[in-house]
């Protein structure tokens, strides 16, 4: 890999949801690559990730890669070790949280994504005084997405509102073909799945030939820090 890999240097590093959710949505993910729609990120599925104590965690990310042949291939590798390979300008940490009625919680992914967070940001490089704008300091963007279907009432929003840092971005639970369109709802069926990965392309910057993430394009949002969006 490299940063020719990484479209204009940036790297999204993705928290799927445990359980089937998360292996269906990597599933359609894959799909999606397939059909060159998406281009590559680091896929953590929380079974993957072994926390230990008084050590960083160890963390076996996917990166999707397409073939000459549009087949899509799966890589196996140790998030640490490759991110500090990589020359990398902007690197995303998205916890993506699908919560639906039955499925607001998700013990797994709470128990491990504050390690995630505060190992990936103690790994970022120190800021250099001395540098210019263009040099700065790579930008680490953590970013919690939250996706429901229309009428979903959260019983206990501060279980999963919010990362230790970050912005909360909440996915308008709306299915309009345009903005002057009427709505179609969102529901608890096989379209969640779609419009769920719609949003994670969308705040992730990994839509191909798209490497803008929706916090790039708005300083109010990127400076949104603890704070709710709603996208």
């Amino acid at each position: 890999m490299g940063k020719a890999f990484w479209p204009a240097g940036k790297a999204s590093i993705i928290l799927l949801p445990s359980g089937s959710q998360g292996e269906n949505l990597f599933a359609l993910s894959k799909s999606w690559a397939e059909a060159g729609l998406l281009g590559p990120a680091f896929w953590i599925k929380p079974e993957a990730v072994e926390v230990n104590e008084n050590q960083p965690p160890v963390i076996t990310a996917t990166v999707l890669g397409v073939n000459s042949d549009r087949t899509v291939a799966e890589i196996q590798v140790d998030l640490f070790e490759q991110l500090a390979r990589e020359n990398l300008g902007v690197v995303r940490l998205v916890k993506l949280r699908a919560a639906t009625t039955g499925r607001e919680s998700d013990q797994l992914q709470d128990s491990i994504v504050g390690e995630i967070e505060a190992y990936l940001g103690w790994s970022m490089p120190s800021s250099d005084s001395r540098a210019s704008d263009k040099e700065a300091v790579l930008d680490y963007q953590p970013v919690n997405l939250i996706c429901v279907p229309t009428e979903f009432k959260a019983e206990s929003k501060e279980q999963w509102a919010r990362m230790r840092n970050g912005t909360t971005v909440i996915a308008a639970p709306e299915d309009r073909s345009s903005p002057w369109s009427t709505d179609a709802f969102v529901r608890n069926d096989e379209r969640f799945e779609g419009f769920t990965l719609m949003h994670l392309a969308t705040v992730s910057g990994i839509w191909t030939g798209l490497p803008v993430g929706t916090l790039e394009m708005f300083d109010r949002e990127r400076s949104g820090m603890h704070q709710v969006w709603i996208s």
